[in-house]
């Protein structure tokens, strides 16, 4: 494996970011809310609500998805090429990811 598997994991991610960033533009130009006044006799008891018109189509975290997964990946392929202290995970090598910097700083002391 070298880091051309990485760079193409990024390039597919960003392919992927690119098109979720075109279709959610297209999205919220499309009216995602509406704005109802609901009126009473007495004007001064208008009120104004903002209702959800529609919601994000399913598709889209299916896209996110694969982008990160893409990203996730090119981190692991350039760690393991260069030879990183790695996890390893049912198998696979993995760059170490912790929920925060203390348990990540512990794991490059050993």
């Amino acid at each position: 494996m070298t880091l051309l598997s990485s760079f193409l994991k990024l390039e597919w991610a960003k392919q992927h970011v690119d098109n979720l960033s075109a279709g959610l533009k297209i999205f919220g130009e499309s009216g995602i809310y509406r704005v109802v006044i609901d009126s009473d006799r007495d004007p001064l008891n208008d009120f104004v609500r903002v209702e959800v018109a529609k919601t994000i189509p399913l598709h889209v975290s299916l896209v996110l998805g694969d982008a990160l997964h893409n990203l996730r990946a090119a981190i692991d392929y350039a760690w393991e090429e260069i030879g990183g202290k790695t996890i390893t995970t049912k198998g696979k090598k993995e760059f170490p990811i912790y929920p925060d910097r203390t348990l990540l700083e512990q794991f490059f002391a050993v």
